[in-house]
């Protein structure tokens, strides 16, 4: 398909209607900033021939988020990691040079709506670890510092409605 070549793929019944669904992950290299684009492909139960495809370049930030050129390339410290399909939950995994974070969706409301954000980060003497649940509203967050007691904190933030897969870039946003 173009530039793009296949980087993973993922089979599962992703919206819950007892036929297998497919999830393809693929990367445009040529592109200076590695874009990655994410395609859903539902089947159809009334007819074997019939699919919805679901395509979008945000879901997965770009290796090289700011490069212009492939010369110009410059390692952000993130990168994609995988994606993972259990128990009705996609899973996008991606690792940071010290971390990682992870955005789970799930098919309700006709489409993949984000419902939890994960991420840790930390260094020698320091971790942070931050779980949004978007259902509930609850950020729960743990920092560890040294030898010191861990702080630990809940707060809620609440949201109206849920993003969807495909409406907003990663860590765009305050929260997700």
């Amino acid at each position: 398909k173009g530039n793009f070549f296949e980087k993973q793929i993922v089979e599962g019944d992703f919206n819950f209607d007892n036929i297998k669904d497919v999830l393809k992950v693929y990367q445009d290299t040529i592109n200076p900033k590695a874009v990655y684009k994410v395609e859903i492909i539902l089947s159809r139960i009334n007819n074997l021939n019939k699919y919805e495809v679901f395509s979008t370049e945000k879901a997965i930030k770009p290796n090289f988020p700011d490069a212009e050129t492939i010369d110009d390339r410059f390692f952000s410290g993130e990168q994609f990691d995988k994606v993972e399909f259990k128990d009705g939950i996609i899973s996008f995994n991606c690792v940071l040079q010290r971390g990682y974070y992870t955005h789970k969706y799930k098919f309700q409301n006709n489409s993949f709506e984000l419902i939890s954000v994960k991420r840790v980060i930390g260094s020698a003497d320091y971790l942070e670890d931050i779980e949004y649940n978007l259902i509930t509203g609850e950020i729960k967050k743990k920092i560890e510092e040294d030898n010191k007691k861990p702080i630990i904190s809940l707060e809620v933030h609440k949201i109206s409605q849920l993003p969807k897969l495909g409406e907003f870039v990663p860590f765009k946003s305050e929260f997700y």
